[in-house]
């Protein structure tokens, strides 16, 4: 699966479901003051759950693809939402 046009469905598949899964906890957490390091917590822990429940749901999976996929996604969603902070913070 090295072909980047085989790729591109399971990248954004990812990138969907990472950032979904990361806006529901954001709503979850509301109340909490929004920093840094809510951000972090709340990205590694949707990322590790993230991680573990693709790997549990498919029978063939490899966990390395997995922490690889949607680690980076993750990592991504993570500096989306360090950028939102640091927008919201300089007004």
């Amino acid at each position: 699966m090295t072909n980047p046009t085989v790729m591109f469905p399971f990248v954004l598949g990812a990138l969907l479901g990472t950032f979904v899964i990361s806006r529901l906890f954001w709503l979850v957490t509301k109340r909490w003051p929004d920093d840094n390091q809510k951000a972090v917590f709340l990205n590694g822990v949707s990322g590790v759950l993230i991680i573990l429940a693709d790997y549990l749901a498919r029978p063939n999976a490899d966990f390395i693809f997995e922490v690889l996929l949607y680690g980076s996604c993750q990592i991504v969603v993570l500096f989306y939402d360090l950028w939102r902070i640091a927008r919201k913070k300089a007004r």
